[in-house]
């Protein structure tokens, strides 16, 4: 027999519209034969038979599952597939059923209330979806705001996620809403409203298109994530880094016969250009400290103070996923220093200064005094700063 396909977008407060597709395609002589994720049918080729299709909500027949199926065969009826609140049966070649066994007096109460169980836990599975890309982002030891702004990847799940919960809060209002004209409609005692099949056909594929998104989103995070927090890290020609906007031990006149290794990270976002270098000091082979800096040039003002904020917060709460390495909670104090903004404070490896100024973002940690006259003039100059007062 030659097979045909079909889309099989319906959902249960639907089914009299999906009962309506099922007898045209009987009556041009295609049998439904199965039906392939819930929303891909295949159709065979019948044209001896007469050919008779049911959509009922499922529990429409009363009893065990196996029950219900054997009662049906019992009557013409062979079950083919069960989807979104509905069962739908066909009769086989050669067979002209009985008139389906149902129980039309209890058929929309039954039917609203599946509905509500599956809206359920529909939501209840998007909700978990969202708290775990949630908790991937900005749970305990996860994600945070500051690398979200300097990684396009997690910029671009932030605005899909936003994407998806408007999409979804839509789609949810278009299904109350249906539901409210169908309970409406029952209870005027006029039945099911019979929905064009284009509307209802277009609301079912934006659900499993909405659905696809979410999971795509979810998956595209967490690979955003995973990427986000092993950046490669690489030796700096310390050369090229005296040109560059960065501080480093000999600015601040640390090494006193140490010797050091330099590495550095970069990388660019939409809204934030960053470098983070680390430079370990060691002296007769032992380690004696290290100096951490990150500067971050900001696309706006309003950017550059956000990221500040967030650093601020993250210092505060221990180190976050920026650099290499972690240290406790940090006490920072906001201090005038000549800077927009700038923070000071005292860690377990030296001292820690946070600064902004215009849409520069700075943050310097070192086994040194950072607050000096002489070492905040060499800031202003080694990170390229602009706007000093005179």
């Amino acid at each position: 027999m030659s097979g045909a396909w079909g889309l099989f977008a319906y959902d249960a407060l639907d089914y009299t519209a999906a009962q309506q597709w099922l007898d045209r395609k009987a009556a041009q002589g295609w049998r439904l034969k199965k039906l392939y994720f819930g929303l891909l049918a295949r159709f065979e080729r019948d044209e001896t038979s007469v050919i008779l299709c049911c959509v009922a909500p499922q529990g429409h027949v009363q009893g065990e599952e196996a029950d219900s199926c054997r009662l049906c065969a019992g009557t013409g009826w062979d079950w083919v597939a069960g989807v979104r609140g509905m069962d739908l049966f066909v009769s086989p070649p050669g067979v002209f059923p009985l008139p389906f066994p149902s129980d039309t007096a209890l058929e929309p109460d039954g039917l609203f209330r599946r509905v509500r169980r599956r809206w359920t836990a529909s939501a209840l599975l998007i909700l978990s979806l969202l708290a775990l890309l949630g908790c991937v982002l900005w749970g305990t030891g996860g994600m945070r705001w500051s690398v979200l702004l300097t990684s396009d990847r997690m910029l671009c799940g932030l605005a899909f996620a936003a994407v998806d919960v408007g999409l979804l809060a839509a789609a949810a209002l278009s299904h109350i809403h249906v539901y409210i004209r169908c309970r409406r409609s029952v209870a005027k005692g006029d039945g099911l409203p019979v929905r064009p099949q284009r509307p209802v056909r277009a609301r079912v594929l934006l659900d499993y298109a909405l659905m696809l998104l979410v999971w795509l989103t979810c998956f595209g995070s967490a690979l955003a994530w995973i990427g986000g927090n092993s950046l490669p890290v690489e030796r700096a020609d310390r050369e090229e880094l005296r040109r560059e906007p960065v501080v480093l031990a000999e600015d601040l006149k640390i090494r006193d016969g140490r010797t050091s290794s330099l590495s550095v990270q970069e990388g660019a976002s939409l809204l934030v250009s960053w470098r983070r270098t680390c430079e370990v000091l060691r002296k007769d082979g032992a380690l004696t400290g290290q100096v951490r800096c990150e500067v971050y040039r900001c696309r706006s003002v309003r950017i550059a103070r956000l990221l500040a904020g967030a650093l601020y917060r993250e210092e505060r709460e221990g180190r976050p996923r920026r650099l290499l390495e972690r240290h406790g909670a940090l006490e920072l104090t906001e201090a005038a220093l000549g800077f927009d903004q700038a923070w000071t404070g005292d860690g377990p490896d030296g001292s820690c200064l946070l600064l902004r100024q215009g849409t520069t973002v700075a943050v310097l940690e070192a086994p040194a005094e950072l607050t000096g006259a002489d070492t905040l003039e060499k800031l202003w100059t080694r990170l390229q700063l602009e706007g000093k007062a005179a």
